[in-house]
């Protein structure tokens, strides 16, 4: 539940910083928890980033190897929106 409770609240950061022009990478979470040990709180958000940046990197595999291709750009982000969303 903990990790579904992060993803929501990323998504929702993600969403506010694409509305107000502003870099995720500018905005920092903070979690607080009443009822759960800070260990299992930066345990999770450590799990979470690292799969992040797993993700990032197949992310930048697949395009490189894309335009490497010879593919257009505009199919290049066809595939790369297809992926993320």
């Amino acid at each position: 539940m903990l990790k579904e409770n992060l993803r929501n609240v990323e998504s929702q950061i993600q969403a506010s910083c694409e509305k107000s022009g502003r870099q995720r990478e500018d905005v920092t979470l903070i979690a607080v928890s009443k009822t759960k040990p800070v260990e299992l709180l930066q345990e999770e958000f450590r799990q979470e980033t690292a799969a992040a940046a797993g993700e990032r990197e197949t992310v930048k595999k697949r395009i490189q190897q894309m335009l490497d291709e010879g593919k257009s750009m505009d199919d290049v982000l066809d595939e790369i929106l297809r992926f993320l969303f």
